[in-house]
């Protein structure tokens, strides 16, 4: 049966099962080649220069060694599903814009902007029947535009028209986004392996983003949004990418707890180390001892003589303070000052001040050494 476009090239129903089924091959021929590729060259470093670096055949997944552990080969299972995933969406991309433009919709609506932009378009009955029968009705656009009785669904195809400019920039675009793809997996896998509760509301998006779409689709406005292959392609990929962004999360938490794990572990072996070899010098010291040296240690050792002795050293140290107070004071500059004025010789006409000052000089230089013994107690 055939389609009658506006005035693009007639296509049969069959020739676009054909297509369609060109289209399939292709994308599992890329996905067989991407396969290959992974498996036989270390390409996840090219793919992925932020999260994956090889040095001297070990594989680190953000500077962890995850070569020999089954954590690595999970890492690399799901970067290789990224990988395929990115695939199928960028040769959807390119079969939309520079092979054959497709767009589906349900209703009861005439296509008539489709047959404005030269589209090829046909309608089939909205039932479950038709996927066995085939039975499909050519919309004819250059007759009348008159609006469907009963909801239909309506499939209209159209050849892009081959430009090497047009070519060029689709596929900039299509390199574009997959770069997007991985640095964004790069990001939100870094940060969801440092915090558990971004972890959790990504988790929560998957599921909620996948329920929408599965509510909107059977509650007839899904083919809104599947209304071309690349939107349904695009629409699938979301919750899938954002699957294994958490997946590959919450491995590397698990990589930051074991090393924390180690380094707690490091830490506590060390210290047993140095607390054994300080055991040993002490058994050592304590072996060279006489007999009666023992003794006495063993009694500085208990918990009387400890009292005694940091009491003792209490009491060394507030001397010891003490003495550096009283030898302040004398060399300060008043007491310097005064004993000069007593070592003077007296004038005639200060005989009286000198008088006074000596006095206090003497009781200054017999009250300093009473405050020096009452700090020194």
């Amino acid at each position: 049966m055939g389609l009658v476009g506006g005035a693009g090239e007639n296509v049969s129903y069959v020739e676009y099962q054909i297509v369609m089924f060109c289209l399939a091959g292709i994308l599992c021929f890329f996905l067989g080649v991407v396969e290959m590729v992974l498996r036989r060259f270390h390409v996840l470093q090219m793919f992925f220069p932020g999260a994956i670096t090889i040095q001297q055949r070990r594989f680190f997944f953000f500077h962890f060694d995850v070569s020999d552990s089954p954590i690595g080969k999970k890492i690399r299972v799901l970067l290789r599903m990224l990988v395929r995933l990115t695939t199928c969406v960028v040769i959807s991309y390119l079969w939309q814009h520079c092979v054959l433009d497709t767009f589906q919709t349900v209703g009861t609506d005439f296509p008539k902007t489709q047959c404005q932009d030269d589209f090829q378009c046909f309608a089939s009955d909205l039932h479950i029947i038709t996927l066995t029968n085939h039975k499909h009705t050519a919309i004819d656009c250059d007759g009348r535009w008159d609006d469907f009785g009963a909801p239909v669904m309506i499939s209209c195809v159209k050849f892009v028209q081959p430009a090497a400019t047009t070519w060029l920039m689709h596929l900039s675009i299509a390199y574009s986004l997959t770069q997007l793809n991985f640095k964004a997996f790069e990001v939100l896998v870094w940060i969801t392996g440092n915090s558990d509760n971004i972890r959790k509301l990504l988790a929560l998006l998957v599921y909620a983003v996948f329920a929408v779409f599965m509510c909107v689709f059977f509650a007839g406005e899904g083919w809104t949004i599947f209304s071309s292959w690349l939107s349904f392609v695009t629409t699938m990929a979301c919750p899938l990418f954002l699957y294994l962004v958490v997946r590959s999360g919450r491995l590397l938490c698990e990589l930051w707890r074991e090393e924390a794990e180690r380094m707690h572990g490091s830490i506590e072996e060390h210290l047993n180390t140095a607390l054994q070899d300080v055991e040993a010098v002490l058994e050592k010291e304590h072996s060279g001892l006489s007999p009666v040296q023992q003794d006495s240690y063993e009694d500085q050792s208990s918990p009387e003589a400890l009292m005694i002795s940091r009491q003792t050293s209490i009491s060394r140290r507030l001397q010891a303070r003490a003495s550096q107070m009283t030898t302040g004071i004398m060399r300060s500059s008043l007491v310097v000052s005064l004993q000069e004025r007593v070592s003077a010789p007296q004038l005639p006409h200060v005989m009286s001040f000198q008088d006074d000052a000596s006095d206090d000089d003497e009781e200054t230089h017999v009250a300093l050494p009473a405050r020096c013994a009452r700090l020194r107690c």
